[in-house]
């Protein structure tokens, strides 16, 4: 039998199942050596690292007056809108190019560069893009700005080489830039205050005049972090509120040999929720209740997206199960799914958890939050693990879809 070490493993090869640290709010600030310290935070500010008691010397009280920050700058009157522009690729496209055709609308329109360095599964780039699009408290600070945004994934390669000196590796990158392209200053967006608007906006408008930014009041103060926290949890719910779950169209039927039909569909599934979960794509039956032992466990991926994966469970039919991120959806266009002739009706559970061979199968950092595949129906085949083992799926919420003709 497999050792669990060795399963954990191959799992992760797979595509989908790796044990992670919980996730905070907002993520751990980058290490020292790919990023540049903030000059405008106190002296006194403390290390987000505490030396341990037995080797940190007791610090001597200070008479040294508290640094006060300095304000954030403020749109002239006349400065031109807030702009944000997703620069994607498009056959014969190089990258380089179109940064510069953006540099060059900027300097015609007297606005700011700021390129942000981005990927769809990076929560922190998504709450500032949000923020940017729709919060008129930041759009109100970040008048003059045009902001480029740049997929690391969507641009492997050229987005790493981009700009001399600003290194992707860690997201969100923001990265404010001259008329030729070269950097004024680069921070990462999880250290700007996204629980705040004003403290986002503030810091966005310091980042767009090409300024460091200065960390938010509220990071050493448990009891104001909470309420933002709180405050921005609410928020997320009233703008998924409205979303239905689950929909499903039926595009094509197609007869096959054995008398089953393939049909396919265009599939939308919303995560109205604060966690991650798993989900099991369109089936005609009802998932195993309880362990059950299955022969083959598979892993694969839609063939548009390098992290669209999800896993082949073999019961019969076989079981399709993905991920998705919180708050998060899924947009499958073209996902085939054969049912018995005549089927009216196939479901979509929610899942509680999964299981398998008796560990819970966890989710690996880079789950999209925002996944639409144009063409379902390419995928790419992952590994295959022949031994057998248990799955157990836990359902929480199923959800029946019409597919009569």
């Amino acid at each position: 039998m497999t050792s669990p070490s060795k399963l954990l493993l191959v799992l992760v090869l797979l595509g989908g199942c790796a044990a992670e640290a919980p996730q905070n709010l907002e993520p751990a600030p980058p290490s020292p050596a790919t990023e540049t310290p903030s000059k405008a935070v106190p002296a006194s500010a403390p290390s987000p690292v505490p030396a341990s008691p037995a080797s940190a010397p007791e610090a001597a009280p200070s008479s040294a007056p508290a640094v006060e920050a300095p304000p954030a700058p403020v749109a002239s009157k006349d400065a031109p809108d807030l702009e944000v522009v997703s620069i994607h690729r498009a056959p014969g496209l190089a990258l380089k190019t179109a940064f510069e055709a953006e540099l060059a609308i900027a300097e015609s329109k007297k606005q700011r560069a700021v390129v942000m360095f981005t990927a769809d599964w990076c929560t922190p780039c998504r709450s500032i893009k949000e923020a940017l699009d729709s919060n008129p408290i930041v759009q109100e600070h970040t008048r003059g700005g045009r902001f480029l945004i740049i997929d690391v994934d969507e641009w492997r390669g050229p987005a790493q080489r981009l700009i001399e000196g600003a290194d992707p590796s860690k997201l969100p990158l923001l990265v404010a830039v001259d008329r030729q392209g070269e950097v004024l200053v680069a921070t990462h967006g999880s250290k700007i205050g996204l629980l705040d608007p004003h403290t986002t906006g503030q810091n966005l408008a310091r980042v767009i005049h090409g300024q460091e930014i200065v960390l938010p009041g509220y990071q050493d103060d448990p009891k104001r972090r909470r309420e933002l926290a709180i405050a921005d949890s609410r928020r997320q719910k009233t703008l998924v509120q409205d979303r239905t779950p689950v929909t499903l169209e039926v595009k094509a039927r197609e007869k096959l040999p054995d008398g089953q039909e393939r049909l396919t569909v265009d599939l939308k599934i919303h995560n109205n929720e604060a966690g991650r979960r798993y989900w099991i794509l369109p089936t005609f039956v009802a998932p195993p209740k309880g362990p059950v032992e299955v022969p083959t466990l598979s892993g694969a991926r839609f063939k548009e997206h390098v992290r669209a994966g999800f896993f082949i469970y073999a019961t019969d039919p076989p079981v399709h199960v993905i991920a998705s991120g919180n708050w998060g959806s899924l947009e499958l266009l073209g996902y085939t799914v054969d049912v018995p002739s005549g089927t009216t009706q196939v479901q979509v559970h929610k899942l509680n958890s999964v299981t398998v061979a008796g560990d819970r199968l966890k989710f690996t950092k880079k789950v999209p939050y925002a996944l639409k595949i144009e063409d379902a129906s390419k995928q790419v085949a992952g590994r295959t693990l022949e031994e057998p083992r248990t799955i157990e799926l836990d359902v929480k919420k199923s959800y029946t879809l019409s597919v009569a003709p």
